[in-house]
């Protein structure tokens, strides 16, 4: 029985020491009073929880000068056309943006396959990554492909992500190039869809 309220004593005397100090010294009236002056926070309102009102500004935040982003700069690479072989040929020529006219930097040109479907008529086109006759256009747009297999073969500009044909402007289809072996053949400026 002594043991039975040494417990109960040791229980109640708990219990007032938990109270008394989560009420702290201001006292449970002056902390709900505390509590409701302060304004409510976004997560305190019933849910949905109102959107932030968000202002879009075309001018930086930071103070000074705004200048426009830095290009990169690649070093001038000069267009070194390949002899003609005696069994392969050579093509050349200028790739240009057909919206601005300008040119199409650093773009890999290949030329493309013709392969036939079977059954049935037309053909699809088909390149290989690393042995198909290509090249990278140089701060010019300019490229020389050497070494090409003669055949007829069609242009395109090829990126990891996408793949234009180069339409030929007088025609209005694709651009084919038709390759002799010991020749160079030299395209001029080709306008492309820049990718």
């Amino acid at each position: 029985m002594m043991q039975k309220s040494a417990l109960t004593y040791a229980l109640a005397l708990y219990l007032i020491l938990t109270l008394a100090a989560c009420s702290g010294s201001t006292g449970p009236a002056q902390t709900t009073q505390a509590i409701r002056e302060q304004p409510l926070g976004p997560t305190d309102q019933p849910y949905p929880y109102p959107l932030p009102i968000l202002r879009i500004t075309p001018t930086s935040p930071y103070p000074g000068p705004q200048a426009e982003p830095s290009k990169p700069v690649y070093p001038s690479t000069p267009l070194v056309i390949p002899p003609a072989g005696e069994n392969t040929g050579v093509v050349t020529g200028r790739l240009v943006d057909e919206q601005t006219g300008g040119p199409l930097a650093y773009q890999s040109v290949y030329l493309a396959d013709k392969i036939p479907l079977t059954p049935g008529p037309g053909y699809t086109l088909g390149i290989q990554e690393r042995s198909s006759p290509h090249a990278l256009t140089n701060e010019k747009g300019q490229f020389a492909i050497g070494d090409i297999p003669p055949g007829t073969y069609v242009m395109m500009v090829w990126t990891p992500f996408n793949a234009s044909v180069v339409i030929d402007q007088a025609t209005g289809k694709e651009l084919e190039v038709s390759i002799v072996a010991g020749q160079i053949l030299d395209l001029g400026d080709l306008p492309a869809i820049s990718p």
